[in-house]
């Protein structure tokens, strides 16, 4: 005798809701630890934080989607605020522009070097790893390099 799958009631996997309340846990486990943690302010400072991730994470994702992999964005990431900050300087907040650039040319020279010359990305990225975080080392010299915040700030306003 064959069951009518129509009536059947699917059942919702409860593995897929560990996540969700995991972080709900934590959230709560540190709300109740440290009462600033559910601030306002907190949330706006996590958020901050993470948003250099999240637009690196949603580039990956269309790499990872095409059958690739990108080891090199945090070098990236690393040379362009290297190239922006050197150049906040004499440019202002318009040394932005300059990191777009720098950015744009690690994106091209990847993507020539996989289209192009056949190197698969995860070899051919790894090794522009290596190279930016070494250009970006010697830029600065081995040490810290200041910023005046006053010519990113008059991009941003005062939202942060």
């Amino acid at each position: 005798m064959m069951m009518d799958n129509r009536n059947r009631k699917r059942k919702f996997p409860l593995s897929k809701l560990w996540t969700p309340l995991l972080l709900v846990v934590l959230f709560l486990i540190f709300g109740l630890q440290y009462p600033t943690f559910l601030s306002a302010k907190n949330f706006n400072n996590l958020l901050v934080q993470m948003a250099i991730l999240l637009i690196a994470s949603m580039g990956m994702s269309m790499v990872v989607l095409m059958g690739s992999i990108d080891v090199s964005v945090g070098a990236t990431i690393t040379i362009t605020a290297v190239a922006s900050a050197m150049a906040s300087s004499a440019l202002g907040g318009a040394s932005i522009i300059v990191g777009m650039i720098v950015g744009a040319l690690v994106g091209l020279i990847n993507g020539f070097l996989a289209t192009f010359l056949k190197i698969p990305t995860f070899l051919s990225t790894i090794a522009m790893m290596g190279i930016l975080n070494g250009t970006a080392v010697l830029m600065l010299k081995g040490s810290p390099y200041n910023v005046s915040l006053n010519p990113f700030s008059q991009l941003q306003g005062e939202v942060f």
